[in-house]
This record gives C-alpha cells, structure tokens and sequence, in this order.
C-alpha cells in the first residue's frame, strides 16, 4: 500500500513547467517597423541580451518580407531559431505609404487577433521608410524603439501630437463616423 501511495508523491515531485521557455531562448522584441510597396516589409528590432551583462544594450535588427503581415512575422520568427517574445514591444512604425494604400486592416488584424501583443502598444506613421527609423541609433537610449516611445509621449505631454496606443485607434477606428489618428514621425 505504501508503494500506491509513493508513485503518485514521485510523480508529482518530478514533473516540471514543460511549457515554459527560459529567458535565454526568448528574443526580446522592442520595435516593428512595417514598409513595402508590393509585399510586407518587416524590420524588427531586438534586445541583444548577451550585452545586457555589462550594463551595455545593443539592439538586433532582423528584415522579412511576404505577401502578408503574418506571413512576414511567421518568417520573422523563424530566422533567428528562437522564440521572439513581443509583449514588450513598445513601438510599430508603419509607413505613410503602406497606411495609404489601404492595405492597414492586415496590421489591424493581426495585432487585434494576437495575442502576443499588447493593447497598449504605440502606434505611428512615418513620412519615409519606417525600419530608417529603426535603424537610426539615437542619443538617448542605445534602443531606439525606447526612445520613440518616450518621444511620442513628451510630444503629447506638449500637445504637439497624439500619443495613440492601439486600444484607442482599434476603438476609434470601429466606431462610425470616427477616423483613428496616428502621430506622424520623420
């Protein structure tokens, strides 16, 4: 009777979290950027945590394509072998272009239809390409999907251009007779 009762005790002890993946698998992404004329072009910037060490963030920049949005993140996910993890992203950068060739519900799409994402990420149009803006190291913070971010927030904080997260636009877009605003960047 006591070797019944053991087996289940032994089960239980030695049974782990076979779900979880460990931070050193996880591919911390920060921004988006989505450009492209005839198919989707995805820059996505990441955390280097091998740096993160020496106190000293240096950020990744990963480039797909395809013939949607989900097809570029699903390519997206698949260049590096790890998992990217974007509830931290705090940026999506989308071309003025690609935002007016009407072709804005596959972003809609997949950011309300995902998961991954947080509602409260920060949208914004871009005059020029978007991943330029990615790709442009600034002098605030070595991320520079970070310090977009914190500039859209001090410009609304100056009334000078809407701070939009995703939840607002999604809202303000569905609702009749309400167009959704995004802060436009250069």
């Amino acid at each position: 009777m006591k070797k019944l009762c053991a087996i289940p005790i032994i089960c239980l002890l030695l049974c782990g979290c076979s779900t979880s993946t460990e931070i050193d698998k996880l591919m911390i992404v920060s921004g988006l950027s989505i450009d492209g004329d005839d198919k989707y072009q995805i820059t996505s910037q990441i955390v280097n945590l091998q740096d993160a060490s020496q106190n000293n963030l240096s950020p990744i920049l990963l480039e797909t394509e395809g013939d949607t949005v989900a097809d570029a993140m699903a390519s997206l996910s698949q260049l590096e072998g790890q998992k990217l993890y974007f509830t931290h992203a705090q940026t999506i950068l989308v071309s003025s272009k690609k935002l007016q060739s009407g072709e804005a519900a596959h972003l809609m799409d997949l950011l309300n239809m995902a998961p991954r994402f947080r509602s409260s990420i920060r949208l914004a149009a871009t005059v020029g390409d978007a991943s330029t803006l990615l790709k442009t190291q600034p002098h605030t913070d070595p991320i520079s999907a970070f310090s977009i971010r914190d500039s859209i927030t001090e410009s609304y904080r100056m009334l000078k251009a809407p701070d939009v997260p995703f939840y607002v636009f999604l809202n303000d877009t569905l609702e009749s007779g309400i167009d959704g605003i995004l802060p436009l960047l250069r």
